[in-house]
């Protein structure tokens, strides 16, 4: 799951053209802080806001992170916030290290 969403559906890692090893160590860390935070918001609103629709196969109609990567790409780009989620508090209240 971690792979396909940072490679294909969600942030594209693959097209980054980094060639020194400190600066991919980087990149990747930024990808994963990134991850956790919108796999989080996605999981939140799943389960305390709005349930993502099943098909009827069975399985879910988009994934739990693609569900967070969306809320937050829309918030950022039409600066509209359908769930009222302040993303700063919620991020800083929600990640432990």
């Amino acid at each position: 799951m971690l792979f396909t969403s940072i490679n294909g559906s969600g942030l594209n890692i693959e097209h980054a053209r980094v060639t020194h090893l400190d600066r991919l160590a980087k990149l990747m860390m930024l990808v994963m802080i990134a991850f956790v935070w919108y796999y989080k918001i996605g999981d939140y609103i799943e389960t305390k806001i709005k349930s993502i629709t099943t098909k009827k196969h069975g399985n879910r109609a988009t994934s739990i992170s693609k569900y967070g990567l969306d809320d937050i790409a829309h918030r950022l780009l039409s600066g509209f916030n359908p769930f009222n989620i302040n993303l700063i508090r919620f991020l800083s209240s929600h990640l432990t290290i």
